[in-house]
């Protein structure tokens, strides 16, 4: 006996409408499963499921340092002579 098309107690899940005619460009690739042969790739129905999530912010910028120098520390100032502490001459 030949099933009947449409059977109330088993509907067929959301996303296929009943059974599809086998084409024969298509073949049996729609429902063999194999990773040379795909067939139909698995859509998410539009408008289904959650959005994706949001990307984080950007980090703030870092605070604005003043370049290091490199190299060697410059020599300590020396004071202008005019504010030199005489030395006494030695004897």
């Amino acid at each position: 006996a030949r099933q009947p098309r449409h059977v109330p107690s088993r509907a067929a899940p959301s996303g296929r409408r009943g059974r599809r005619p086998s084409a024969p460009e298509v073949g049996a690739a729609g429902r063999r499963r194999g990773a040379d042969r795909p067939g139909r790739r698995r859509r998410p129905a539009r408008g289904r499921g959650r959005p994706p999530p949001r990307p984080p912010p950007p980090p703030p910028p870092p605070p604005a340092l003043p370049p290091r120098p490199r190299g060697a520390p410059p020599p300590p100032a020396r004071p202008p002579p005019s504010l030199r502490v005489r030395a006494p001459r030695p004897a």
